[in-house]
This record gives C-alpha cells, sequence and structure tokens, in this order.
C-alpha cells in the first residue's frame, strides 16, 4: 500500500489521463505520480507500492465502460495491461521508452502517453482542449470540479447558455433561476462529470476539440473546433 498523498495523486493524475482520452499503463501513472511528488516535495514511492491503488481507482472506469484494459507487450521483462478508451484501437499504444542503461524514467519525472489523437506529458490535460471519446462523451476536468466547490456523489446541473455571442454549456451546482437544465449528472467518486454527445448536441456545441473555463462557482464548457 501507498501513503494517502500518494493516493491522491494517484486520482488526481488518473482523472487526468482518462479525461484526455489516453492509452497507458500503471506504470506510466506511477511515472507521473512521482514526478508530482518531487514537484511538490512529497513522498516519493515505488511502482510496486503505488501499482495495486493504481489498478483500483481504475476500476472505476472499467465498470462504467469508458475505458478498457489488455495485456500486452510494452517492451519490459513483462506483459503489462495496456488501457484504453473505449472504441479505441489499442494498437495505437505507443509503450514507453526505456533507455539502455536501464536508469528508471521516473528519475526525470518524464512520461509521453499516446491518446487517441494527442499527445499529452507527464498527467497533464492538453492545453490546447480535449478531444471527445469514441461515443462523443467529454470528462469535466476534475481539478475544476474541485476547485468549484463540488463533492462526491453530488448533482451537478448542465443548461445551455451565450457567452460573447457564442454557445456554451454550463455545468454548476445550482440552476439560476432564469434557466432550464437540460439533465443533471452526479459526481463520482474521483470528482468526473462525464458530458454526453446528447447534451453536447442540444447545447448546440458538438464538436471535436473542447475547452473548459471556470466563472466563480460554474464551469463553461466551449466548443474549439
Amino acid at each position: 500500500m501507498c501513503s494517502l498523498s500518494s493516493e491522491n495523486l494517484i486520482a488526481e493524475v488518473v482523472g487526468n489521463f482518462t479525461s484526455s482520452n489516453m492509452m497507458f499503463t500503471a506504470f506510466e501513472i506511477s511515472l507521473a505520480v512521482q514526478n508530482l511528488a518531487q514537484q511538490r516535495n512529497l513522498l516519493v514511492e515505488r511502482h510496486r507500492d503505488l501499482k495495486d491503488v493504481i489498478h483500483s481507482n481504475l476500476e472505476s472506469h472499467l465498470n462504467a465502460g469508458s475505458y478498457q484494459k489488455i495485456l500486452r507487450d510494452v517492451g519490459s521483462n513483462r506483459p503489462a495491461f495496456v488501457y484504453y478508451p473505449a472504441g479505441l484501437d489499442y494498437n495505437n499504444y505507443i509503450p514507453l521508452q526505456r533507455n539502455q542503461s536501464g536508469t528508471n524514467v521516473a528519475q526525470s519525472g518524464q512520461s509521453s502517453v499516446q491518446s487517441g489523437t494527442n499527445v499529452a506529458q507527464s498527467g497533464q490535460i492538453n492545453p490546447n482542449g480535449k478531444t471527445p471519446d469514441a461515443r462523443g462523451t467529454i470528462c469535466v476536468p476534475n481539478h475544476l470540479i474541485k476547485a468549484v466547490g463540488f463533492n462526491k456523489r453530488q448533482r451537478a446541473y448542465v443548461y445551455p447558455s451565450v457567452e460573447d455571442g457564442k454557445r456554451v454549456l454550463v455545468v454548476c451546482m445550482e440552476m439560476p433561476a432564469d434557466k432550464t437544465a437540460l439533465t443533471t449528472y452526479t459526481v463520482d467518486d474521483y470528482f468526473n462529470i462525464r458530458v454526453t454527445k446528447t447534451q453536447l448536441e442540444s447545447a448546440g456545441i458538438s464538436g471535436l476539440l473542447y475547452e473548459f473555463e471556470r466563472k466563480n462557482f460554474q464551469i463553461i464548457i466551449k466548443n474549439c473546433v
């Protein structure tokens, strides 16, 4: 088992990786967790102490059907499970490059993980926006969900609006009196909210790339493309 600080970092990194539709192994999650722990002056733990919590954390995504896993040769001394978004081809996964000297890549904290269409580094969300998964669903960044003040299992309302002449979708904890909710979602145990293609289309913002903005106690979803 690992420390509470590592458990929190694992939840953060898993949320970032999955909401960015990445393909990855538990080892790559460990590298990103170790990198964040170094940056934040927290305890840096080994993969063997992190892996069980990582796999346990990912079970919710497997059970929800948003992710699948397959045992693959990833260039190490044994096969590993590759986690990939449902509907994407796991053959597009690019294994982590391990240097010839055997030096642990986690020392530099660098990790590149292949997603369906883009590459992200060290568990960070692509600054250009987020692409939907194969079903057209997007996952709201969990750091924004926490920043707004949502709690686990709390109801979230979504409604269409217009900002600067552009259609947007708003996620909030309380509905304004003059607005009507399209639907409601429940924040899961990892602070995820997944907005479906149906609601994005209803709001008139269906597209290939989305950006998110926090405004007070609301999260604004915009179509970038």
